[in-house]
């Protein structure tokens, strides 16, 4: 950064502070106390003070840890930093670990991070850090996709889905027997839901597929694909596109098909000035009907040709979430927190909770729809006039409502449920010992 940066950053932190000061005193309403209290209230007692956070304020600080909830609230009032960011729980106090010969993270939320430029092979509307409502259709797709394999195949149960504030979305998947996951565990359940895209392009596909995974294809990917195939065309004049794997796009596709005669006859039909159906439904069309052509047909070579699955890698490679697995696996790995801002949009826009059951209608590039620290101070300004100074009266109501109401207090209901069972089980074996 340079020194001219460093100032600007340092003048957007001072007018920030002077906004954000003048609420300090009369904020009536600050859940964040009792929100971290529903979460580790029921822990052991120096859980919280062995869970590491990170500051970004004009210099990076990691390894802190606060004795108390309310201490950490008292540090993020004092500090203001421009980001926070969560790790794991580590063996001892983080800001001890000078003092120990073995410092090492013990756990942490399963953390899925998903980002569309790594879409970006794939995208024609957008690249890098720019976004658009048909581009982010990919990661719609990706939170059920996630939720679906997360909850059917592994049984969890407390997800949180999280805006990132510009590009992307993260999953802390909040569950006991998640966050006590080692990281071979970790890289395990992570490599089975990610599928690899080769050096080609192309996805590997592993068949015959998971039944999970098949039923993702059947029941979410097969109907997004048919928007995103329009939105995004795929099979559409592609020349000018920089980037390699969409250029010649349909080329590459019949390069998946082995069968000469059906490649030639769809090329011909592609290029046909009568044709009116798109590529990618002559594609289909042609496929399936080889597909239940082929099941009749003695000779070898044809008759294991499989044509489903050439429609499967197609939509596979283009849709299926991709994963960046060093996030999921490393316990160490640090996350941004829910509700932080990100300082390089415009307005810093706050990183919400987003529904999965509601995630459709959920658009960040509309302003009414992602709330911003700009207009957050200026609510809490307009409602300080009014003596009504907490978050009720600003945009994140529906946000934190959705925190405390659709996450922490189921989950808080899960953990009292386990701490009763751990009390039952040691008086158990309390009870044993005696009648030994």
């Amino acid at each position: 950064m340079s020194e001219e940066q460093t100032k600007k950053k340092l003048r957007g932190n001072e007018t920030t502070k002077k906004q954000i000061t003048t609420t300090n005193e009369t904020f009536s309403d600050l859940p964040l106390d009792t929100m971290l209290k529903l979460y580790y209230l029921l822990t052991k007692r120096n859980y919280f003070s062995r869970r590491e956070f990170a500051f970004d304020t004009l210099k990076f600080r990691r390894h802190l840890s606060y004795s108390s909830p309310k201490d950490l609230q008292n540090q993020l009032i004092q500090n203001h930093p421009f980001k926070i960011h969560v790790g794991p729980l580590y063996n001892t106090i983080p800001r001890d670990k000078h003092l120990v010969s073995v410092f090492t993270p013990v756990e942490r939320e399963l953390v899925f991070d998903i980002d569309l430029t790594d879409y970006d092979p794939v995208r024609t509307c957008c690249e890098g850090a720019k976004i658009c409502t048909k581009c982010w259709t990919l990661m719609t797709v990706a939170i059920k996709v996630l939720d679906f394999i997360l909850r059917r195949s592994f049984g969890f149960k407390h997800l949180l889905w999280v805006y990132s504030g510009r590009r992307g979305v993260h999953c802390w998947v909040c569950d006991t027997r998640a966050r006590r996951l080692s990281e071979k565990s970790r890289a395990a359940l992570a490599s089975f839901i990610n599928i690899e895209v080769t050096k080609s392009g192309w996805v590997d596909l592993r068949h015959p597929m998971n039944p999970v995974i098949k039923k993702v294809y059947n029941e979410i990917l097969v109907d997004y694909f048919e928007d995103l195939v329009v939105d995004q065309d795929f099979f559409g004049d592609q020349d000018q596109n920089k980037r390699s794997f969409l250029n010649k796009f349909s080329n590459n596709v019949l390069v998946l098909i082995r069968n000469s005669e059906l490649r030639d006859r769809i090329q011909q039909r592609w290029t046909s000035q009568n044709e009116e159906k798109s590529r990618w439904h002559i594609l289909k069309e042609e496929l399936e009907y080889e597909q239940q052509n082929s099941k009749k047909k003695t000779n070898f070579y044809k008759r294991n040709d499989n044509y489903t699955k050439i429609l499967q890698v197609i939509i596979f490679t283009t849709i299926y979430p991709r994963l960046d697995i060093g996030v999921s696996k490393k316990l160490n790995h640090l996350l941004k927190s829910p509700f932080s801002v990100h300082t390089g949009t415009e307005n810093k826009k706050i990183c919400i909770p987003i529904n999965p059951k509601e995630c459709d209608d959920f658009d960040p590039t509309d302003p009414k729809c992602v709330p911003t620290l700009i207009g957050v101070v200026n609510d809490l300004n307009n409602s300080k006039k009014n003596q009504n100074l907490n978050y009720n009266s600003t945009d994140l109501k529906k946000y934190v409502d959705m925190f405390v109401n659709d996450f922490l207090k189921p989950l808080r209901v899960q953990l009292e449920k386990e701490h009763k069972e751990r009390i039952l089980a040691r008086k158990k074996n309390v009870m044993d010992i005696e009648n030994f």
